[in-house]
């Protein structure tokens, strides 16, 4: 219970109309189901090119043990590329309509079917099928007041925030500040609240 991801699982709230724990779950099979993007993010960082949705939850699970570098959707291809060579990405979680603006040596995970499937690709490379759809429940079993693990969970314009620190401030998100400050009054504290929060436009 010392992560964002699990701690955003045991609220109870929902993506969508899509349970918190579920999505989080279809993460951590992902990772259990495709070597290649193990291989992909080893000693590396991971990148999240994706606007708040339920596939953005399966992929912050996803990145579970690395630090994920938000990118915002709206970023030129050119500053995407930047971004992903400079925090040493090594592998990008987005939809196919994102993927084009990603450098071509860096694997990209598909989440336009999340949570049902994911799609782990490299350009002139095979295609990796994943099924995250017959995965187990997770069973959350832990301390709730953890302040959660020192280590890098999300870096927003090269910004560092660790799980202890997202988690904090998520609990009590009317002091939250700096780049980290939507995202915890928007999706986690919500979440880890329990709320059912829709993302849909």
């Amino acid at each position: 219970m010392d992560v964002v991801a699990l701690r955003v699982a045991a609220g109870g709230g929902s993506v969508d109309g899509i349970p918190a724990a579920a999505l989080t779950a279809a993460g951590f099979t992902m990772l259990q189901r495709c070597v290649p993007l193990v291989r992909a993010l080893a000693g590396r960082r991971a990148a999240i090119l994706l606007a708040p949705s339920p596939a953005w939850l399966v992929a912050l699970a996803a990145a579970d043990g690395r630090g994920a570098v938000l990118v915002n959707p709206d970023t030129s291809a050119a500053e995407i590329a930047k971004q992903c060579r400079a925090q040493r990405v090594g592998a990008v979680f987005t939809l196919h309509a994102f993927s084009a603006h990603i450098p071509d040596e860096i694997p990209r995970v598909l989440l336009d079917d999340a949570p049902q499937r994911a799609l782990f690709t490299v350009p002139g490379g095979d295609d990796v099928k994943i099924d995250l759809g017959s995965h187990f429940g997770l069973q959350l079993e832990g301390d709730a007041n953890e302040p959660g693990r020192d280590e890098e969970c999300v870096i927003i314009d090269g910004v560092v925030y660790t799980h202890r620190t997202l988690i904090h401030d998520a609990q009590h998100p009317a002091h939250a500040t700096g780049g980290a400050s939507e995202l915890i009054k928007t999706v986690l504290a919500p979440l880890m609240a329990g709320a059912a929060i829709t993302t849909k436009r």
